[in-house]
């Protein structure tokens, strides 16, 4: 938590933020920006939260070339 405030809600409610753009991933990348869409998906033990990036810079995949399913693509997705 960064005391960052990123939206105004009604008392009662609350909210978390993660990955926010340049943070540091698990994999020690930073988190891309332009997330507009994402799905939750359960698996065994828990549920994954897999988020599409519009990155529209370099066209070099983000961190391990070997792991980017289209190293030439500009977007991508990064997993919670």
């Amino acid at each position: 938590a960064d005391g960052a405030v990123r939206l105004q809600l009604p008392e009662g409610f609350s909210y978390r933020s993660f990955g926010v753009v340049g943070s540091t991933m698990a994999d020690g990348n930073p988190t891309p920006s332009r997330h507009d869409g994402m799905a939750a998906f359960h698996v065994k033990g828990g549920t994954r939260l897999v988020r599409n990036h519009e990155v529209r810079d370099s066209g070099a995949a983000i961190g391990d070339p070997a792991l980017a399913y289209d190293t030439l693509a500009t977007g991508g997705t990064t997993t919670v």
